[in-house]
């Protein structure tokens, strides 16, 4: 896209399911970027479903720092040690090297935008399996 254009979400890819074998009803990662065509921006769109609780954890150690803006719902997001509670609408800056992990509280759906530096390579993104037990 050479241009200013409209991309249905739906279009980008889940990143959840094609990844990390998630179904939909735990985690649509839809990553836009490239079918929008962005150049200088990395930009998501999460849906974790209602009581949906992941224990995996990740971070950007190359850099990009993300901001998640929680569009619609209740969440909570584990940043290294520190839990903080979200509530639509609301927004959490998380620095590149800090771990972190999100769960969805309440009956809704728990509907993000994440906003961060474009990574060229996913593989630059640091995987965590544990970080955050289900019984934390």
């Amino acid at each position: 896209m050479s241009g200013p254009g409209v991309v249905r979400i739906s279009e980008a890819p889940n990143w959840a399911a094609e990844r990390f074998g998630l179904d939909r009803e735990v985690l649509d990662m839809r990553i836009l970027r490239g079918v929008l065509g962005c150049e200088h921006l990395g930009i998501s769109h999460l849906t974790f479903g209602p009581h949906r609780a992941l224990t995996v954890g990740h971070r950007h150690p190359g850099g990009g720092e993300e901001v998640y803006v929680l569009v619609s719902g209740r969440a909570r997001i584990k940043v290294e040690g520190e839990i903080h509670e979200l509530v639509a609408p609301s927004a959490l800056r998380v620095p590149a090297d800090k771990l972190r992990g999100i769960r969805a509280d309440g009956d809704e759906p728990a509907v993000f935008v994440v906003a961060g530096s474009p990574i060229d390579d996913p593989d630059e993104t640091e995987i965590v399996p544990g970080f955050w037990p289900l019984d934390e």
